[in-house]
């Protein structure tokens, strides 16, 4: 496998000016913009010469297609030929091209070559913005809309519409001391007289119940029948009422028994009301002793800033006394550089002095080393 790394620099290869050429008729061909995350790739594919496994080709690069962003392809895939052993594609891909080219592993491929797009070359658009998986699928979906209400789609009332599978109710096994659905009809029907095969018959003529009824509504009964016969009814109304009141009262008591077994955990984990006003009182005095401190200390901090405010000197007071020290300072420096100029002076008058001493010193030996030899002259004569 060959890889061309100049070409995002100078593109200088053997086939630089010619892949160039058919990169940017690729580009005009599509319009895309580059991901800001992704880079762009011209892959050059070399097949074998086969002619018997064209169909192999063409699979090969359908499944590249499916799994990579191919902007475009020359030849297209579904027109590749016999004769069309290299194939250019425009990749565009976050994945490291060895790593295509190693997938592209195949006994019918005889080199891949890529090169690395500069979009700044070929000056292509870059999108600021990486576009989110969401906002793909929405558009997709967008777009599949808009199609099938333009009647371009199929059928839009197929949409979302999956086969259901119905299956037949399943029967549910009660235990022992339950009662079937069946049963608690069967029950109740036969509690009222009726099934649900027979309608329910009201009063006949021959029963005991009917007879009063038809007496009543004929006004034929005694009236110290009828009214034992309302004292009854009221007697038995009454009685119904009653019963209501008591499982009324008894749902209160289970009620209160219940809020009293959780006063009474409570009460066992956090003591009586007494208890409770006891520690809240303790509490209390502990914050109030807290707080008496907490003022205490704060009437000390007041007092020490007080202390400071009337020890510690002013603001004027302290440049003043800085200007004093400054002149100060000025005026000893000056004396200090009067007394060093007048140092100079003397010693440049001992300088001279000494220069004069020693220039005298020197005639001196000079005319005693004269006359020193004038006598050894005359002596010898």
């Amino acid at each position: 496998m060959g890889t061309n790394k100049n070409a995002r620099e100078t593109g200088t290869t053997s086939r630089g000016t010619e892949d160039r050429e058919v990169i940017e008729e690729l580009l005009t061909e599509t319009s895309q913009v580059v991901g800001p995350d992704a880079e762009l790739y011209y892959f050059q594919i070399q097949f074998t010469d086969d002619t018997q496994r064209i169909d192999h080709r063409k699979k090969i690069l359908s499944e590249l297609d499916n799994a990579l962003d191919i902007w475009t392809t020359r030849p297209e895939i579904e027109e590749i030929g016999s004769s069309d052993l290299g194939i250019g594609l425009l990749i565009e891909t976050r994945i490291d091209p060895k790593t295509i080219g190693e997938a592209l592993d195949n006994d019918c491929l005889d080199a891949v070559d890529y090169w690395t797009i500069d979009p700044d070359a070929f000056e292509l658009d870059v999108a600021t913005t990486p576009k989110s998986e969401s906002e793909a699928v929405t558009a997709e979906f967008d777009q599949l809309r808009q199609r099938y209400a333009d009647g371009s789609g199929g059928n839009a009332d197929n949409l979302g519409s999956e086969s259901f599978e119905f299956t037949e109710p399943q029967s549910v096994r009660f235990s022992e001391d339950e009662i079937g659905f069946e049963e608690l009809l069967d029950e109740t029907n036969d509690k009222n007289g009726t099934t649900s095969e027979a309608p329910a018959q009201h009063h006949p003529p021959e029963s005991l119940v009917g007879a009063l009824v038809a007496e009543l509504e004929d006004g034929v009964a005694a009236d110290d029948n009828a009214a034992r016969l309302c004292e009854l009814l009221a007697q038995k109304q009454t009685s119904n009422s009653v019963a209501v009141r008591l499982e009324h009262v008894q749902s209160r008591m289970d009620t209160l028994t219940a809020y009293i077994d959780s006063l009474e955990e409570f009460l066992d984990e956090e003591g009586t009301a007494q208890q409770l006003l006891e520690e809240l009182r303790a509490d209390i005095d502990g914050l109030r002793d807290e707080l008496q401190t907490a003022a205490d200390e704060r009437e000390e901090l007041r007092r020490r800033v007080a202390d400071l405010e009337t020890n510690t000197p002013s603001t004027d007071e302290v440049e003043t006394e800085f200007a004093q020290v400054k002149r100060d300072v000025e005026t000893a420096s000056t004396t200090l550089q009067q007394e060093i100029d007048d140092l100079d002076a003397r010693v440049k008058t001992m300088q001279a002095d000494l220069d004069e001493q020693t220039a005298w010193r020197q005639q001196l030996r000079a005319a005693v080393t004269t006359t020193d030899s004038d006598g050894e002259v005359s002596s010898e004569q």
